[in-house]
């Protein structure tokens, strides 16, 4: 299935290398992680947004925007999951923040967002590495937006995934039934 389309700019990291607190909660299973930016001032512009990603096979993801910038993500449905052993992300080209939506939206300053998209998910042995595909593989360049969160930004500015580094482990996770 093709992407539907998140067209966001890559911009240079302002500041320290943001740090993400992941948490799975053990009776839903959702994996919620974020990071805090730093306030760039009253003049700050851009939407705060939930931008919804869903499968047609039931999986969603939502993305968190702040001021127009990607500071997070919930796995609040899974996709199917393939267990890689070894799954080793990419080392990323550039620490760097993503900016959403890349033209600022004239009516409200909070909005929530529903795209759909083939949502595709490969998991480390261990469960601590997880890389998220959005649509279809394709080239990408990787780039650093907190320090243990990569993403990756195709050619013509779309995201194409996440990895997601050194996530926690539980007793019970929606992996559990592949593991021996």
């Amino acid at each position: 299935m093709a992407f539907a389309g998140l067209e966001v700019r890559v911009e240079p990291l302002g500041g320290g290398l943001p740090v993400v607190t992941w948490r799975r909660d053990e009776e839903t299973e959702i994996l919620a992680g974020g990071f805090s930016i730093p306030s760039r001032g009253p003049g700050q512009q851009g939407v705060s947004a939930s931008v919804e990603l869903t499968d047609p096979d039931g999986a969603i993801v939502v993305l968190d925007i702040h001021t127009g910038r990607l500071t997070g993500l919930d796995i609040v449905i899974w996709p199917e999951i393939d267990i890689r052993n070894p799954l080793i992300p990419p080392v990323p080209s550039r620490d760097a923040e993503i900016l959403w939506p890349t033209r600022p939206a004239p009516a409200a300053s909070t909005a929530a967002v529903e795209l759909e998209t083939g949502l595709a998910a490969a998991l480390n042995h261990s469960g601590t590495v997880l890389h998220l595909q959005l649509g279809d593989q394709r080239a990408a360049e990787t780039v650093r937006i907190a320090d243990r969160m990569l993403v990756d930004i195709d050619s013509r500015h779309r995201v194409a995934g996440f990895w997601l580094l050194d996530l926690p482990t539980l007793d019970t996770h929606p992996i559990d039934e592949a593991f021996p």
